[in-house]
């Protein structure tokens, strides 16, 4: 046994076999002692390593008591940079697990700090604009059709590789009525349809000096991308005792990451210009038309914010695989830490313009030249969802995963449970966090 007189003992605890601690003792004179609550024995942790956890007891085989002693524990550390592996600490002022013997706590005073804030989430980076379509082309000579745009090559770093309509290609006269190419609809149901080619002119009588026709605009976009989801908060309770190192400590759920966005749908190819004839000094000449202009690509979808952590807690106990008995003590508790907003998701890329259609065949001088259809315009890229607010840090007096637990004579004054963060969409704000006097660990 180890009787310790009043005062404050900076120092950390890691109980031995065989050690009960009793506090409350004040030297009276000419060897006399005296106990009583007057006389405070605190064991602190503030301002020292690791003083967020003063007291660890496991391991015991014999039966323990802790009395008449203040137990004060730290506010729980906060890194000045909050790396990938950043897991929010807790302050926690008795931690006792793995032990075959009996402990007894009795007339203690348990303060605790306030427990860390978590790490906010990652804001998701916007998509890529959509490229512009390329220009239709005209043609060089009566044998050489004019050439369609092609839409452009493209990839999307969250999304998939936009999709657009290729213009159409030009027409030459000649004894049939058949019109110049249409040009390709874009792919998905809300891609832009293609533009109808150009009638060509039948040259019977070259001498009358019909023209065909110009081909249609390829359609625009129907509709963005899909914009991603925003995640989901964790649920309030979604919260354990783990030992992964060991040592059973608070551990909490994230919530959801939001999803990326979806690519922009492409615009429709331009239709291909109508060819035509006509007299040049008693010569009868034909003229193709031009190609007709791609469709713009879609904008890459955004990229999805990821979720802010959760806050650490506030607990006075916690009891793992241990048998244990708390009567006539206080608990004096801090606040949960706040949860974490989340991040918001990247915008979606704009969508790209249509290639021009070729606006005659041969010659510039040309009166009356048979223009090829505009590519459509590609829609914006779906806007990333955005990950959810972290839950807030609970304020628990005993948190245990025992079934041999008695309690008697117990005051507690909770902390408030942390804010939760908010959430990087809409409407998926972490939970506040939790305040209860005893409470058992889910499995």
């Amino acid at each position: 046994q180890v009787f310790i007189a009043e005062g404050e003992y900076d120092e950390l605890i890691h109980l031995q076999e065989g050690i009960s601690l009793f506090g409350g003792y004040f030297d009276a004179g000419l060897g006399e002692w005296e106990r009583g609550h007057e006389y405070e024995t605190v064991i602190s942790g503030v301002g020292l390593d690791d003083g967020h956890q003063p007291i660890i007891i496991d391991g015991i085989e014999e039966d323990l008591e802790l009395q008449l002693l203040t137990i004060r524990a730290d506010d729980a550390p906060e890194p000045v940079f909050f790396s990938l592996e950043y897991t929010p600490e807790s302050s926690v002022g008795l931690t006792i697990f793995d032990n075959d013997g009996h402990l007894h706590l009795s007339h203690l005073t348990v303060e605790t700090g306030d427990g860390a804030i978590g790490r906010s989430g990652t804001v998701g980076v916007s998509g890529a604009d959509g490229l512009d379509g390329h220009n239709g082309h005209f043609a060089f000579s009566e044998d050489n059709l004019g050439q369609p745009g092609l839409p452009r090559s493209q990839s999307c770093p969250f999304s998939s590789a936009p999709q657009a309509g290729a213009g159409g290609r030009g027409r030459q006269t000649g004894d049939d009525a058949a019109p110049a190419e249409d040009g390709a609809d874009a792919p998905g149901n809300e891609g832009g349809a293609g533009g109808s080619g150009g009638l060509t002119n039948i040259p019977s009588n070259c001498g009358t000096e019909q023209t065909g026709t110009s081909g249609e605009d390829g359609g625009d976009a129907a509709a963005h991308g899909a914009d991603g989801e925003d995640g989901l908060p964790a649920a309030p309770d979604a919260f354990s005792l783990t030992t992964d190192d060991g040592i059973p400590r608070f551990l909490a759920e994230n919530g959801e990451d939001g999803t990326d966005g979806q690519t922009g749908y492409g615009g429709g190819g331009g239709g291909g210009g109508g060819g035509t004839d006509f007299m040049v000094f008693n010569d009868c000449a034909r003229l193709p038309g031009g190609g007709g202009g791609a469709g713009g690509n879609g904008g890459c979808g955004g990229q999805h914010g990821t979720a802010g952590q959760w806050g650490g807690a506030s607990i006075g106990v916690v009891a793992y695989s241990t048998s244990l008995s708390v009567v006539h003590s206080e608990f004096i508790l801090g606040d949960g830490g706040d949860g974490a907003v989340g991040g918001p998701g990247g915008n979606g890329g704009e969508g790209g313009q249509g290639g021009l259609g070729s606006e005659e065949g041969l010659g510039d001088d040309v009166d009356n030249p048979e223009d090829s259809g505009n590519g459509g315009a590609g829609s914006r890229g779906g806007h990333g969802g955005g990950g959810a607010g972290g839950n807030g840090g609970p304020s628990i007096a005993i948190f245990h995963a025992i079934s041999d637990l008695e309690t008697d004579d117990l005051s507690f004054e909770l902390g408030q449970g942390g804010q939760g963060g908010e959430g990087g969409g809409d409407d998926n704000d972490g939970h506040p966090g939790q305040e209860a006097e005893i409470l058992e660990a889910p499995e």
